[in-house]
C-alpha cells in the first residue's frame, strides 16, 4: 500500500495532471483510495484544505481516505523519527521546521507503524541544513519511499487517448495509419 505526501497531490494538480485535462488521474486516485491501495494522513489533508483551491475542494470530499495519526503506535513512531533527527545532528533550523510543521514526520511515522510505502517528490539530502527531507527520515526508519511515477507504473496505470481532439488527425499529423499503435512525436 502507498501513503501519499501532500506534494503528490499539489504537483499533480498544479503541473502535470490538472483537473481540467487529466481527470483520469483523479479517477484513478479515487479507485485506489476506495480499494485501500492508496491513502494519506489527516495532517496532509489539513495542509491541502488550507490551500483554498480546487484541490482543497477535492480533498474535502474525500476526508475518509486521510487517516488519523492519533493512535499510540503512530505517536510512538513519531517520537522515534523526531529523536533520530535530533541525534543525527540536524541543525536547530531544520529541527524547528519539523517542529513547526510536523506533517512530514507524521507521514513517516504512520508509514513505519503500518508498513506502507511513502510516495513523495522530495529527494534525499542528508546534509541539508534547512530541513529534514522525507526520504532521509524514511531511510532511518526502514520505510520504503518512491515517487509518483514509479507508483503509477507499479499499479499498472494506462494513460491513453480514446478520441483524438477535433483538430488532430493521427494519420495526417503523425504519418501513421489509423488502427496502428502510434509513437509519440519525437520518438
Amino acid at each position: 500500500m502507498f501513503l501519499l505526501d501532500s506534494n503528490v497531490f499539489i504537483e499533480a494538480k498544479d503541473r502535470y495532471y490538472g483537473f481540467d485535462f487529466a481527470p483520469g488521474f483523479w479517477a484513478w486516485l479515487d479507485f485506489h483510495f476506495k480499494s485501500g491501495r492508496i491513502l494519506s494522513i489527516q495532517d496532509a489533508s489539513d495542509e491541502l484544505i488550507g490551500r483554498e483551491d480546487d484541490l482543497s475542494l477535492w480533498v474535502r470530499e474525500r476526508k475518509q481516505y486521510f487517516r488519523s495519526t492519533s493512535e499510540s503506535v503512530t505517536l510512538e513512531k513519531f517520537c522515534e523519527v523526531n529523536n533520530w533527527a535530533v541525534t543525527h545532528g540536524y541543525p536547530q533550523e531544520a529541527l524547528q521546521v519539523a517542529q513547526n510543521n510536523p506533517t512530514d514526520f507524521m507521514l513517516v511515522a504512520y508509514a513505519a507503524a503500518h508498513d506502507l510505502v511513502v510516495v513523495t517528490h522530495e529527494k534525499s539530502a542528508p546534509q541539508s541544513k534547512k530541513r529534514v527531507m522525507i526520504p532521509d527520515a524514511c531511510k532511518a526508519m526502514g520505510v520504503k519511499v518512491t515517487d509518483t511515477f514509479t507508483m503509477l507504473q507499479e499499479t499498472g496505470i494506462r494513460l491513453i487517448i480514446e478520441d483524438p481532439p477535433n483538430n488532430v488527425s493521427f494519420d495526417q499529423d503523425f504519418g501513421v495509419p489509423d488502427g496502428v499503435n502510434r509513437p509519440l512525436p519525437g520518438m
